[in-house]
């Protein structure tokens, strides 16, 4: 995730072209490197604040949100099925929304958007954010957006949190891809995951957090694992937590979500529609995220051996053997 500060209005318009394409760019102004792999590339533009945030998300970070599209995805085509008619919205996952008649926009993790783009839902994946920020951010959409039913917020937590390696690899830490498929499957199911005395994804839980429109409060807010350090160092989970990861009842967050799957539904279709039901398969989004966790520490791994690594004609060493750009008011944050 890359941060930009004193971004304007005209500045934000000559990145908005780029920001938007899905090939291959460097942005040379603002030293931002959009991989084609990022084609699902987010960003938040605040022209108040005039701040700039852009998200590329890893395979932990797509894969849930692509758990909750794919159940929007399939209620939708329920619905229209069971109204005998397509209906006037879209689903996405790089649809940009405005905050009302302000010029500040965003693109979610998942959005539905009504016939005149306007979002009804959004659905955000939080993983290295800060959880009050990400509420705040809601609150904020909540307050700015009239056609916004409800917001999802996924909290992603990872214990500890990932921190990019910047010391020097050797030859011995390199690794082949059917070794490190032993590793993940020898690792616990929602790790951590270590190789050679490094942690590249560590212990994993999941909740949700679920927020309707005119109500002031969360309407579900799932506690998080609280991990407890013990005087030998190792993290203990604390045994009275609830979270789809680790598994606990979901009674709560499933009516919430039909709630707000039904204002959606009778938004688009008229108030007299009977919404379809909204299922959520939490156990297949627990198995796809679990095997996601393999893919975004493998990536973790390969960033660094790929920078830090021996190189040919190149002698380990903390320097990246690169020309990087820099601007003032870039900020960079961790994956």
């Amino acid at each position: 995730m890359q941060e930009f500060q004193d971004i304007g209005l005209e500045e934000f318009d000559q990145l908005h072209e780029a920001l938007s394409d899905s090939r291959l760019r460097y942005l040379f102004d603002y030293c931002i490197f959009i991989h084609w792999s990022h084609h699902n590339l987010r960003y938040d533009f605040d022209a108040d604040l005039k701040t700039l945030i852009i998200r590329m998300p890893k395979a932990s970070h797509e894969e849930s949100a692509m758990g909750f599209f794919r159940t929007l995805d399939g209620s939708m085509k329920h619905q229209e099925e069971a109204c005998g008619q397509a209906l006037p919205w879209s689903l996405g996952t790089g649809l940009e929304s405005r905050i009302g008649r302000s010029k500040s926009r965003f693109v979610a993790d998942v959005t539905i958007h009504n016939d005149f783009n306007k979002p009804l839902l959004i659905t955000e994946v939080r993983h290295t954010q800060a959880r009050n920020n990400a509420l705040k951010k809601i609150a904020k959409r909540m307050g700015g957006i009239p056609t916004l039913v409800g917001s999802i917020i996924i909290n992603v937590d990872e214990s500890p949190a990932y921190s990019p390696y910047t010391t020097p690899a050797s030859p011995n830490d390199h690794i082949s891809e059917s070794q490190w498929k032993e590793i993940v499957k020898e690792a616990p199911a929602f790790g951590p995951i270590h190789y050679q005395d490094r942690c590249w994804m560590g212990s994993v839980t999941c909740s949700l957090d679920v927020r309707l429109q005119g109500e002031a409060k969360l309407r579900v807010e799932q506690a998080v694992r609280i991990d407890i350090r013990n005087k030998s160092g190792a993290f203990r989970s604390h045994p009275s937590v609830q979270g789809i990861i680790p598994q606990s009842s979901t009674v709560d967050v499933d009516i919430a979500l039909q709630d707000i799957w039904d204002m959606v539904v009778r938004d688009v279709a008229g108030a007299s529609t009977d919404p379809v039901p909204l299922t959520v398969d939490w156990k297949m989004f627990r198995d796809k995220l679990r095997v996601s966790l393999g893919r975004t520490a493998y990536a973790r791994y390969e960033d660094w051996y790929d920078s830090y690594g021996v190189q040919p004609g190149r002698e380990a060493s903390g320097d990246l053997g690169s020309v990087r750009l820099t601007r003032a008011k870039k900020r960079e944050r961790k994956i």
